[in-house]
């Protein structure tokens, strides 16, 4: 309405007669719920309009009609095959005779003239490329998902119903079955990583009792060894190991006992933990009194 809210015209019948059509113009322009009203205000100094005014105040004249500017490309083709308008501008507002029916509009066409309702049938018929069509995209879709359910058609409802229900019913299991198949992978895959995790520290800590690196390499060796045991196994076996002055390879106790190096530290050790470390670590306990 923002063009007519500008030249809010009241004609006499709609366009035709020139400037002469012209009987007042319309106030108060307003929407109250589902009704566009308006009052209306007539040009007193012209008789023509003077005699209309009066028709109108005596109750004479009680019709009114709108005429609207419409693009073919807002019509909608209804299921029973006929059309919507969905959007349109709004052009006049007339005083009429005998309006059509209660709620009577008129068309105008792009260059301004009226159009009867044959025309406008003509015209959309013979343009039906412009038409919007959401019944034919509904059928369009209604197709490719009775295939996917495997349905010939949606005429019965209960089929088509039930399919759907199975298909949201497959969905659900399988979206239980995926989770529940990325918890068990999740969990073997910890597993993995935790012997992983075992063996390069088991390879990193042998490397440091046989010497062949020293405990403060540690941490930078065991980060290799758990991102590739592999090359990190193969490095430290080409360090030399720790030998002894009659060239045997030091193997120094392991476990509870790391810290026994000596006679001395042996001799503090309580009977129970001699006897242990005789028996858990022979080599040493024989290097101690070799």
């Amino acid at each position: 309405m923002e063009r007519f809210k500008a030249n809010p015209v009241m004609l006499d019948s709609h366009y035709g007669g020139g400037t002469s059509s012209v009987i007042g113009k319309w106030t108060n322009i307003r929407i109250e719920g589902a009704l566009l009203q308006a009052d209306p205000e007539f040009d007193l100094e012209d008789e023509s309009a003077k005699k209309i005014a009066g028709k109108v105040d005596r109750g004479f004249l009680k019709g009114v009609s709108m005429g609207l500017s419409f693009d073919r490309s807002f019509m909608v083709v209804l299921p029973d095959g006929t059309f919507e308008l969905e959007k349109s501008e709004l052009i006049e507002a007339s005083i009429v005779s005998i309006p059509s029916n209660a709620n009577a509009i008129k068309l105008y066409a792009e260059t301004g003239e009226l159009i009867d309702e044959k025309e406008i049938k003509l015209s959309l018929e013979n343009l039906p490329s412009n038409f919007k069509n959401p019944n034919m995209l509904k059928l369009n879709l209604s197709l490719m998902t009775l295939v996917a359910l495997g349905l010939q058609n949606a005429d019965d409802g209960v089929a088509l119903s039930s399919a759907i229900e199975k298909l949201v019913s497959e969905h659900k299991t399988l979206g239980t079955q995926l989770d529940a198949e990325k918890v068990a992978r999740q969990a073997v895959e910890a597993k993995l990583q935790a012997i992983a995790d075992k063996e390069a520290t088991a390879l990193v800590d042998l490397s440091i009792q046989e010497g062949r690196i020293t405990a403060d390499k540690k941490e930078h060796f065991l980060s290799l060894a758990k991102s590739d045991l592999a090359t990190a196994k193969g490095i430290l076996e080409a360090i030399p190991a720790k030998v002894s002055l009659t060239g045997a390879t030091v193997i120094p106790a392991t476990g509870n006992f790391a810290n026994v190096k000596t006679d001395e530290d042996f001799q503090k050790l309580t009977d129970e933990q001699q006897l242990a470390f005789r028996n858990d670590c022979p080599e040493a306990y024989a290097k101690l009194f070799a």
